[in-house]
């Protein structure tokens, strides 16, 4: 792909449809505030924090999260999204995943149902383990590979994750006085239950 192609699917990230890459696609609002660092078949985009766009993924299931930077190149690129580590695209559609095998759901689901003793709280779990396997999906599509992490690494990679579950489930809570107890004083330790339990097996397949 050459650089004014490049560009041209730079400028469509304004446009109403956005810029559309496989199965991700972005829109940013305008006026935005970006940083533009040029090279000779590339382009590195980093966006300002206070005007950051929301990037939408079909992955699982269907969900926002901030991007930060965008690399384009001749055949690919990467995307640094917020409470992710680095992910990287093809052109090529045919090129598959390369980060390694995905847990058993089921396997955890059975875990949840041992360790949550209430109907709400396993519904909570279960709702953080669907948004934990997409970000897994999309962080072995990305290229992670989970086995070769180094212990700081691991620690950053459940943090990470914990940190994503965390928005994504708060944006999709609302009900009974219940619910809100249950967010405030339980949620925290679900999440950081599912989090640990999805990395661990990831590395340990």
């Amino acid at each position: 792909m050459d650089i004014q192609s490049i560009r041209d699917k730079i400028s469509s990230l304004f446009t109403a449809d956005g810029l559309s890459i496989n199965e991700y696609t972005v829109k940013c609002a305008s006026p935005t505030t970006i940083r533009l660092l040029g090279e000779t078949e590339a382009l590195w985009i980093k966006f300002d924090k206070a005007t950051q766009p929301l990037l939408s993924i079909k992955k699982i299931i269907t969900f926002s999260v901030h991007l930060e930077e965008l690399y384009v190149g001749e055949t690919g690129g990467k995307i640094k999204l917020k409470n992710f580590p680095d992910i990287n695209f093809s052109f090529d559609e045919a090129e598959g995943s390369f980060g390694g095998h995905m847990f058993s759901e089921d396997e955890l689901l059975s875990e949840i149902e041992s360790e949550f003793g209430d109907a709400e709280s396993r519904r909570l779990a279960q709702k953080c383990l669907q948004y934990g396997r997409a970000w897994a999906t999309m962080c072995m599509d990305g290229g992670t590979c989970f086995s070769e992490l180094s212990p700081r690494e691991i620690r950053e990679m459940k943090k990470q994750c914990a940190s994503f579950i965390r928005e994504q489930v708060r944006d999709d809570l609302h009900g009974s006085i219940l619910v809100l107890i249950l967010v405030q004083f339980v949620l925290p330790y679900i999440i950081r239950w599912i989090a640990e339990r999805i990395i661990d097996r990831l590395i340990n397949g």
